[in-house]
């Protein structure tokens, strides 16, 4: 039985590790969680502080005990253990309304249809849910086929990820929509999910998700109701974009502001992304090239202003 000075002093080991691992990558978060003992890994699963990272990793390879402890923090939210929401909930939704039944029919739905109704009804994952629960017959490679061609909405990839019943391997394919054309209002909905239900940790999500573009705006979104970062999540995502762009930018802020104009669009993050910081220099440099090559603006021009003299005051109206 630990005295009451090892359990206050596991406690603020937790507290400390807790707050450490929200800066670390995934390899370095499982290397740290086997090296804690038993006193310090229960105060960990219920410290208010704990990084999704963990609580991913820990529900993929931790113990019964883990998950129940993590069940009963109530600072962890979306992901799927007894008494949070998870599949199970949404397998317990009610039927489809009579209005969508009579809009949609009874079913059973072959792949082409239920992918043309997930693109009608997905901008929200209600509806979308509510048809992945009707008789259907859905076909995983024709579905991602599609969605290279065309991307699915946000709403449709998160009903999708929570309720479709796919492999580990095809919900990230879902995360590639690098042949939209526009984002849209929820675009961000599907990556917070896959974080929130345990399927990534925010090292992998920056190298699945495309466009790249996508990548550098999610961690920065803003604070608003409905399906957001919370801010161990916000902080822990924000490190893992610096992780993946820090070596080939270091320290120089130029290339840090032509990032955003620099990122491929079409591309993930690279996770190891010289080619990020070769465009975002040539970005930049390509950029100074064009300021100094403005005509009138040379070593060896004098502005036109600079030429005239000083301007003379304009006349009043009663001069």
């Amino acid at each position: 039985m630990p005295t009451a000075e090892e359990d206050r002093a596991s406690r603020r080991l937790a507290r400390c590790v807790a707050h450490l691992l929200r800066h670390a990558p995934h390899h370095v978060v499982a290397a740290l969680l086997d090296r804690l003992d038993e006193p310090v890994r229960r105060y960990l699963c219920r410290d208010e502080w704990l990084p999704a990272a963990a609580v991913t990793l820990l529900l993929r390879h931790g113990t019964d005990a883990d998950r129940h402890y993590i069940a009963r923090n109530a600072h962890v939210v979306g992901r799927p253990l007894p008494g949070l929401p998870g599949p199970a909930r949404y397998a317990a939704r009610p039927g489809p309304s009579p209005e969508l039944l009579a809009h949609v029919g009874p079913g059973p739905f072959t792949t082409d249809e239920l992918t043309a109704l997930l693109r009608r009804h997905g901008r929200r994952p209600r509806v979308p849910l509510t048809l992945l629960r009707m008789p259907h017959e859905l076909d995983p490679g024709q579905l991602l086929r599609e969605h290279a061609r065309a991307p699915l909405p946000a709403g449709a990839v998160e009903a999708l990820l929570l309720a479709g019943g796919l492999t580990r391997t095809e919900c990230l394919a879902l995360l590639d929509a690098r042949a939209g054309g526009t984002y849209g209002r929820h675009w961000y909905r599907p990556a917070v999910r896959a974080v929130r239900m345990g399927l990534l940790t925010c090292d992998e999500l920056v190298a699945h998700v495309a466009p790249a573009a996508r990548t550098l705006l999610l961690g920065h979104l803003p604070v608003t109701r409905g399906l957001r970062w919370t801010l161990p999540e916000q902080a822990e995502m924000q490190s893992a974009v610096h992780r993946a762009l820090r070596p080939p930018l270091g320290e120089d802020p130029r290339l840090w502001a032509a990032l955003g104009r620099a990122a491929p669009p079409r591309r993930r993050l690279p996770r190891h992304p010289a080619r990020a910081g070769r465009r975002a220099g040539r970005g930049h440099t390509g950029g100074a090239r064009r300021r100094t090559a403005r005509p009138g603006t040379g070593p060896g021009r004098t502005p036109p202003r600079a030429r005239d003299g000083p301007r003379r005051p304009g006349r009043g109206l009663g001069a």
